[in-house]
């Protein structure tokens, strides 16, 4: 796979103070952006007021509040920097604040990954656990990155969030346009100013080992289902790690994010100007971004696309790899930790203590998952089929026992939507798919022609073929191994 570089540039706003309008002539001495958008929400909510006396709907009133935002953005906001392949990248960051418990480490750090065009998010985590190289002070652990290149430069944020961007497009490939860090206690106090996220736990949760505020330990839990989380809880929810694994934590953390959006569009749509003025001052009290005011409003014009995000982690838990909420890309493993002081490392795989800068296959997965969006997009079922005959592979000293299932697992673990494995009826000699609508699925066929040579490509077929797509493997796919 090629991959397109740009060098990107870093432009920082600083983070403003949280503010409190109390009257309304204080609102009305603001810049003239601010007091745009003030009054364009005025206007909104004087017609959310006709719209109920004249009798209007729930869902005109939220999409005149919408297009208005639109107008606004159209008129005031500065289009946001994307990748040479049309993607805005930014690097989102969970850490401890300056009076918690793990100083300046981070938590959480993953891309998320929008696609205007598509209307598409992907989420993609590191391990904290990973092992890198410092700026200059060795090596570590990547969670201890931006607190080294602070400290090492006069408690600099800005220093320490750019210096932690490139870290991880080392790692990813991924050229990071901007950033956004939030505290633990910044995060609990917006998700209570939303009034909660709702959230979907897929099993119940059971921590007897969660860090207190007395370096002791509280027991966490929460049940199978819906679940509406306060700050507080969710909190917990996407930081309870002893009783399950990183793998499943970061998954958690994704939902956590997913639904801080939803909730945000939500309030946004309802066009309630106290509780959206005050999400805004809240917002800036608790990020740390170079995401400038004006951006944000750009991206107020895409409120009412639908959304569709794709959740993937960079992981050395093997065994998950048919886990249902995302496709783990395993390309880590775990090492001795006696060669570590005792700490749990990863590095990728094929790096070594030697080496431990070995990104090639994690920027292979970063690149399929960030620029492939609209294969994503398909979620087509595919049923893989053996139609290789044994015997010709015997006398090419091949064993095709579970050849099916070994590039279905490989499939499944490029984020293909795997939903069958069985032996063709016939044998064939090269290999063909069928698929249902050929326009539907072309991005899918496309990509699948990177793993299988694909001699034909046939609009639907027997029954037994009769799937969205159909892989047919022939004897040429083994003569080709």
């Amino acid at each position: 796979m090629s991959y397109r570089k740009k060098t990107v540039g870093f432009t920082t706003q600083k983070v403003w103070k949280k503010k409190e309008y109390n009257s309304f002539s204080s609102l009305i001495h603001r810049p003239l952006v601010t007091k745009i958008i003030i009054w364009c929400l005025l206007l909104v909510w004087w017609l959310t007021v006709l719209g109920q006396f004249l009798g209007g709907t729930k869902n005109v009133i939220s999409n005149i509040g919408k297009e208005t935002a639109k107008i606004v953005a159209k008129g005031s906001g500065d289009s946001m920097v994307k990748d040479t392949m049309g993607n805005i990248n930014v690097l989102l960051v969970w850490y401890a604040g300056e009076d918690e418990r793990g100083w300046l480490l981070t938590d959480t750090v993953m891309v998320a990954s929008y696609n205007p065009d598509l209307g598409t998010v992907t989420f993609l985590s590191i391990p904290r656990d990973l092992y890198v190289t410092y700026h200059r002070w060795g090596r570590g652990r990547l969670n201890g990155t931006y607190r080294a290149k602070y400290l090492d430069s006069g408690d600099d944020h800005e220093a320490g969030a750019e210096y932690l961007m490139e870290k991880i497009t080392q790692i990813t490939g991924i050229h990071l346009q901007y950033y956004a860090f939030v505290s633990f206690e910044g995060f609990v106090r917006y998700v209570d100013s939303l009034w909660w996220v709702t959230i979907d736990v897929p099993t119940d949760l059971n921590d007897p080992y969660y860090p207190d505020n007395n370096n002791g330990f509280q027991t966490f839990s929460v049940a199978k289902g819906v679940q509406d989380m306060d700050g507080d809880t969710a909190l917990k929810y996407a930081r309870s790690r002893k009783t399950t694994s990183d793998f499943s934590r970061t998954l958690r953390q994704q939902q956590i994010i997913k639904g801080m959006l939803d909730k945000i569009v939500w309030w946004l749509s309802i066009t309630n100007i106290g509780k959206t003025r005050q999400m805004y001052a809240d917002a800036l009290d608790m990020v740390k971004t170079n995401i400038s005011t004006k951006e944000i409003l750009w991206l107020v014009k895409y409120l009412d696309s639908e959304k569709r995000f794709f959740s993937f982690v960079y992981t050395a838990d093997c065994d998950k790899r048919y886990f249902e909420m995302t496709f783990p890309w395993c390309v880590l493993h775990v090492w001795n930790t006696q060669d570590y002081d005792g700490q749990s490392v990863l590095l990728p795989i094929w790096a070594t203590p030697g080496n431990i800068n070995y990104y090639k296959h994690t920027k292979e997965f970063a690149f399929w998952v960030v620029h492939n969006q609209e294969f994503l997009l398909e979620n087509a079922p595919i049923k893989v089929l053996n139609g290789i005959d044994k015997n010709r592979a015997k006398s090419q000293w091949y064993n095709i026992e579970g050849i099916a299932t070994r590039l279905a697992i490989d499939l499944k673990a490029q984020a293909f939507n795997i939903a069958d494995i069985k032996n063709h009826d016939e044998q064939i000699e090269k290999s063909i798919i069928y698929v249902q609508d050929k326009e539907a699925y072309q991005h899918t066929v496309d990509l699948l022609g990177i793993f299988v040579d694909i001699d034909e490509v046939r609009e639907y077929g027997t029954w037994d073929l009769w799937y969205w797509v159909s892989l047919v493997l022939g004897n040429d796919y083994v003569l080709k191994q």
